[in-house]
């Protein structure tokens, strides 16, 4: 009991005071948050995704401000099924400093890569981009259900996700995003000069992806 206790203790410390409302099948959703694991879903794969999320300088809907927009993300995957504690993991992984020595290993003698995160379009450059996932030679196409912001330093990191997989294979029905660190465009002027960039704007990110069916 001592050790479910101080694990607790831990987890609520890492998480801050925001959270704690709803604790499913080991995930933690912030306080008054819309995110929820679909009835009779259970987790069944979780994965650390590393990599970037997109920006893309252009006018705002309706008007001709320019401003920053998402324009989605890319990012490998690696296999956290059955390791303790995986919501640290991303933390450890983007901790600052020049000590990488207390940091994850990804690949090779550390956490197997198991696929590919990325966005797509469908129906031509006009169509809203969407979240694919690749993973054990699986591909999903997923849409957003529900999304808050991070409970801890929302400025700074992406929020937290609930998406579909459209249509549901037999993989997965339901991918959460949480623990995440990083991926949040710093508050820069979007310029004229920017709008001409031909690749997106990179903001480094780690992420805990949990898969449900």
């Amino acid at each position: 009991m001592m050790f479910y206790r101080l694990r607790s203790i831990v987890l609520t410390n890492w998480i801050g005071v925001l959270v704690m409302a709803q604790t499913t099948t080991d995930l933690v959703f912030p306080r008054g948050s819309d995110l929820k694991i679909p009835p009779g879903e259970k987790k069944i794969f979780v994965a650390l995704g590393k990599g970037f999320q997109l920006y893309k300088c252009a006018a705002a809907p309706g008007g001709t401000a320019l401003t920053w927009t998402s324009a989605g993300a890319s990012a490998d995957l690696f296999d956290l099924t059955g390791v303790p504690s995986p919501e640290k993991i991303p933390d450890e992984l983007m901790r600052g400093g020049r000590s990488t020595a207390a940091r994850p290993i990804l690949g090779d003698g550390g956490f197997k890569n198991v696929g590919k995160h990325f966005f797509t379009q469908a129906g031509g450059n006009s169509a809203k981009p969407h979240p694919v996932f690749v993973v054990q030679g699986q591909t999903m196409n997923a849409g957003k259900v529900a999304s808050t912001p991070s409970p801890g330093k929302p400025g700074r990191n992406a929020d937290w996700l609930q998406l579909k997989v459209t249509p549901a294979t037999g993989f997965a029905k339901s991918i959460f995003r949480t623990s995440t660190r990083g991926g949040q465009l710093a508050k820069v002027p979007c310029t004229q000069e920017d709008t001409k960039l031909t690749k997106p704007r990179e903001v480094p990110y780690a992420a805990l992806y949990s898969f449900f069916k």
